[in-house]
């Protein structure tokens, strides 16, 4: 866990460190003329916050050596705050993996920007609102957001904790969905082993004792039989007729 800062006034024209690779400052500490030192304290990635309005005066001033991501965001109580946490938490993610450091700044770093990280340092520290607020202003101690930020921090603790609790359910569920696949394949093939043990005891079974032979049938097989045909019926002419009897001379 980083030190707090001991805090002292001039310190609010420069960016602190919150966490390992994450800082927070203003749009002082990004200047032209403060490019040395953020490639001394090796800043390869850059939030840029600042309405369409001050973007004369707040602007990407590196986007050809660092990486930005700018966002049209007014200090302003009604201003949307939780519709940008996202793709910030995305893009310092991107960042820290990559093993490059973020700068996240306004024109101040006290509102908008500070209200960007405490959301992060909420979500990656499973910290409550006030919990994250404390720790950034451990190291940035000049930090306020705006009521209407503060409002909707605490919303977003909620919203957070509710995205992580259907995460861990869900992998939760994988995980007992692919225990019970290896489950019933572990069975399977259980089943499939017997199986061939089986198969196997009956084939050497087979080989050692060998099939009785009918003797009788044996004999039968190997005797030649032949086989004579009826006798056949011989034609014998019919008798002849007896004679004709003497017929009585006429008187």
């Amino acid at each position: 866990m980083m030190d707090e800062v001991d805090w002292m006034y001039h310190m609010r024209r420069e960016m602190q460190e919150v966490l390992p690779g994450l800082y927070l400052g203003p749009y002082s500490a990004a200047t032209k003329s403060r490019f040395k030192t953020l490639l001394d304290h090796g800043i390869t990635h850059i939030i840029c916050v600042r309405q369409t309005i001050e973007s004369h005066m707040v602007r990407a001033n590196f986007p050809h050596k660092i990486k930005y991501l700018v966002l049209d965001m007014a200090d302003n109580p009604t201003q949307n705050l939780i519709m940008y946490l996202g793709e910030c938490r995305s893009f310092i993610d991107e960042c820290l993996v990559s093993g490059g450091k973020c700068l996240v700044h306004g024109n101040l770093g006290i509102s908008r920007s500070a209200a960007i990280v405490v959301a992060y340092v909420m979500e990656k520290k499973n910290m409550t609102y006030k919990e994250a607020l404390e720790f950034v202003q451990n190291r940035r101690y000049c930090i306020n957001p705006n009521d209407g930020f503060k409002q909707q921090l605490r919303e977003y603790e909620a919203i957070y904790r509710a995205q992580q609790t259907v995460l861990v359910n869900g992998q939760c569920s994988q995980d007992k969905g692919r225990l019970k696949r290896k489950h019933e394949q572990t069975i399977d093939w259980q089943q499939l082993s017997i199986e061939q043990q089986q198969q196997q005891q009956q084939h050497e079974e087979g080989c050692v004792r060998l099939p009785q032979l009918d003797c009788s049938s044996t004999l039968h097989s190997n005797t030649t039989t032949t086989t004579h045909p009826p006798p056949s019926h011989q034609h014998h002419p019919p008798p002849d007729p007896p004679p004709p009897e003497p017929m009585d001379a006429v008187s």
